[in-house]
Order: structure tokens, then C-alpha cells, then sequence
């Protein structure tokens, strides 16, 4: 796999008055669109009064935000350095934050490593075998929870009532598909067009998006119109 590292040191303190026009800061905009384009997170956090860091919980509470999160349901691995338990009450800290937005999380193994001064040399290159074995191992896990999640049936729904896209991706969710929730048109014909979705569902204001039902017949994807939640599931298997 490859990892990109995102910078969240330039994030503002949440607040939603920086909401203007219901979108985002540009560093927040621009974190969200790498969260939404990854396949999964891998989260790394020293501890700090038993918790984990603040600019963590910010950068959480930022990405966690609307119908359209691209937290939600993102495969997650996390791990820690530092403290006499090797960040177990940060970590543990992180995965109650994490289940508000039904993040799965990777349970096994624990990369909880402590006594750190003998774990890197001089340039902070972890270089302790065992540890390194425990990272590797971690990541190994993760990228088999990504294989697990885009084995199911991908599905966009593209809206812009928070209240009905939560309902609609909770819906999918439970009948078997990898849902991704989007308030923005171009991402999600850029989804489309990507060729590997089995069904996009609209909000009925979106429905006369001639590029969206264009791609969606090019690629051969189920398109289904969301006027309400009432029948959503009748219209998803009669379709």
C-alpha cells in the first residue's frame, strides 16, 4: 500500500461559523477530499493526560461532520508511542470517538509501544525489530479490512438534506453495500466514471443532472431517484 501523510497542524479550532455557504476552510475541505479519496485511515497519536492529542480530536470532529463524512465506515487502524502502557488510554480514548461515526476499527494486533527511546536511533526511524513486526502485522490487517469493504457492492448517494442521506447510507449499509455519501455533484460522477459502483441513488433535486444519468448509462449503473425514505427500500429491490 501507499500512505500519504495529511497535514492537520493547519486546521482551524472547529467552528461553525466558519461553515459559510454550508462548505469548509480550504484545509478542512482539502482534508476531507483526501479522507474521501483514500481506501482506508491509518491513525497515529501519542497520549496526553490519558486521552489523545487535541489537534486529533479537532482534525475527528471536522472530517465528522454532515450526511456526506468521510469518516463514516472507513477502514481504521490505529497505534501509539509513548506513556508507561504504551498509549492503551489514548488508543482506547480514540476508539469511543471513532464509533460515533461507525469506523471499523482494527482490533488485533495492538501496536502499543512504550519505552520508546530504545525503539528509534538518533533520526527517529523505528528500528526495533519487534515493533516493526507489530506495525507490519497492523497494516497487513488494514489492508485485508480494505479488501473486505470494496468487496462488497459500491454505492454513491449524492443529496444534499443531511437528515436523508444518513437514513439513505444507513439503509445500504445493512442490505450489503460500501456506501459513500456525498453532498458534491462532480465527486460523485467522478465515482461514476471510475466504473466500479453498482448503484448511485439521487435526491430528487439532483435528479435532472444530465452528466450524472449520462455516466450512470455509459457505465451500466442502477440509478434511484430519493424523493423520501418512505419506499426507499421497495424502490431498491424492484429496481
Amino acid at each position: 500500500m501507499s500512505v500519504e501523510i495529511a497535514d492537520i497542524g493547519e486546521l482551524p479550532l472547529l467552528n461553525m461559523d466558519l461553515r459559510t455557504d454550508g462548505g469548509y476552510p480550504e484545509p478542512v475541505a482539502e482534508l476531507r477530499r483526501k479522507l474521501q479519496d483514500a481506501d482506508g485511515l491509518l491513525l497515529a497519536s501519542p497520549e496526553y493526560n490519558h486521552s489523545f492529542t487535541a489537534a486529533l480530536k479537532n482534525a475527528i470532529d471536522w472530517v465528522s461532520l454532515g450526511a456526506d463524512s468521510p469518516l463514516s465506515r472507513k477502514p481504521t487502524a490505529i497505534l501509539g508511542v509513548g506513556g508507561r502502557l504504551g498509549t492503551a488510554k489514548s488508543q482506547a480514548a480514540l476508539r469511543l470517538v471513532l464509533a460515533h461515526k461507525d469506523v471499523p476499527i482494527i482490533n488485533r494486533p495492538e501496536v502499543l509501544l512504550a519505552g520508546t527511546s530504545s525503539l528509534f536511533d538518533a533520526e527517529l526511524n523505528l528500528t526495533h525489530a519487534q515493533s516493526q513486526d507489530q506495525v507490519r502485522r497492523l497494516l497487513f490487517a488494514l489492508a485485508g479490512q480494505i479488501r473486505l469493504h470494496q468487496s462488497r457492492d459500491q454505492a454513491v448517494v449524492l443529496g444534499d438534506d443531511d437528515e436523508l442521506l444518513s437514513a439513505a447510507a444507513r439503509l445500504l449499509d445493512e442490505a450489503g453495500y460500501e456506501v459513500h455519501a456525498t453532498t458534491d455533484p462532480a465527486w460523485a460522477v467522478s465515482r461514476l466514471k471510475s466504473g466500479d459502483l453498482s448503484l448511485c441513488v439521487l435526491e430528487s433535486p439532483h435528479s435532472d443532472n444530465v452528466e450524472l444519468t449520462v455516466v450512470a448509462s455509459d457505465t451500466d449503473t442502477r440509478l434511484i431517484v430519493l424523493a423520501g425514505i418512505d419506499g426507499f427500500l421497495d424502490a431498491l429491490d424492484g429496481s
